[in-house]
């Protein structure tokens, strides 16, 4: 093998092996980007279930009083009618 044979073997394995590090570094630029967009959806799925906690007891709070409220009403004005025949 002539000089010149081995320095374009060299030339050639010298890019192939840039390429690889070029690959490599963008994969892991990927993998810190999945990563951040990951923590940035965690992030978001715990601000709805916060909401979600907020609205859901503010409407069973609500359910609450209206079911007792009507019972009370519904017993009062039973009693009303019941005490009238009487």
């Amino acid at each position: 093998m002539t000089t010149t044979t081995i320095d374009g073997i060299i030339g050639t394995v010298e890019k192939l092996l840039m390429e690889l590090i070029e690959l490599q570094r963008s994969q892991i630029r990927s993998k810190a980007d999945d990563a951040d967009k990951w923590d940035e959806d965690e992030e978001n799925k715990n601000d709805w279930k916060l909401a979600a906690a907020v609205i859901d007891r503010i409407l069973f709070i609500f359910f609450s009083i209206v079911i007792v409220g009507g019972t009370i009403i519904f017993c009062a004005i039973f009693a009303r009618i019941h005490s009238s025949y009487t």
